[in-house]
């Protein structure tokens, strides 16, 4: 059976969905299971290898929802390109953090350049690197 683009593009939205839900749920192993084997993140300051590194990850995530209280990310204006089992995207990302009162705050605002693969099937990112606006 044949792929279209269209079906393409709407697993890779679900992807940075899924990675999205996965970091808010604090779902550590679900993080991973976005990325290929091999896969890589490049965050915003730090750099794992998403299965090799997932402890590592997980600590310093931890370190930073204790800093940033319900630390939530936000993905907005997912582009797609596709080119076989290949695709890139781009996508805007606004992190934030209510406090005990309810008030949120923005951390940060970036956007996520990516490089992604079909693996098994299924649309898995291989890199992601976090561009933090400002820096």
């Amino acid at each position: 059976m044949s792929r279209s683009p269209l079906q393409d593009k709407i697993e890779i939205g679900e992807l940075v969905a899924r990675y999205s839900h996965a970091v808010n749920d604090v779902d550590f192993p679900g993080w991973a299971d976005c990325f290929a084997p091999g896969g890589v993140f490049v965050g915003a300051f730090e750099r794992f290898r998403a299965h090799e590194d997932l402890e590592r990850f997980a600590s310093t995530s931890r370190e930073l929802m204790e800093r940033w209280p319900s630390l939530r990310l936000q993905f907005t204006d997912v582009l797609s390109t596709v080119d076989g089992d290949a695709a890139t995207c781009r996508c805007n990302l606004v992190m934030t953090s209510t406090d005990a009162t309810g008030q949120a705050h923005v951390v940060f605002v970036a956007h996520y350049d990516d490089r992604l693969t079909r693996h098994d099937g299924r649309w898995l990112f291989a890199e992601r690197n976090v561009r933090v606006a400002g820096r």
